[in-house]
């Protein structure tokens, strides 16, 4: 019930003295949808809890091998003290990173962690 007030919140910050449109949560108006408008403040607000980001990238060139296993503990083992995010939530954000990264001014893809799409 919250959410769409949010959205409408969200949306009066970034468009002062405008009206903003009455938000519903999920529905076939994608402009009206307070779940997608709130997703994407949220996927251009997130970040990886690494804050090392250029050792993070090194480690890879001596990792024991580019596994699912090794790869989950390399983020662990870069990750910030006290972050609640588990590596394989962390790793697309990572993906993301290097996506940007070779990719700048683009908007990047969403990222999973194991084939899923």
């Amino acid at each position: 019930q919250d959410a769409p007030l949010l959205a409408q919140k969200y949306w009066q910050a970034a468009h002062p003295g405008e009206e903003a449109p009455i938000f519903v949560w999920g529905g076939g108006v994608p402009e009206r949808n307070a779940a997608l408008y709130l997703q994407d403040i949220c996927r251009s607000a997130i970040t990886t809890c690494i804050t090392d980001f250029a050792a993070f990238d090194a480690g890879f060139k001596t990792i024991e091998r580019c596994e699912h296993t090794n790869i989950l503990q390399h983020i662990e083992d870069n990750q910030e003290e006290g972050c609640a995010r588990a590596p394989n939530q962390d790793a697309p954000l990572l993906a993301r990173k290097y996506w940007q990264a070779a990719h700048p001014g683009e908007e990047a893809p969403s990222f999973v962690w194991g084939g899923g799409v």
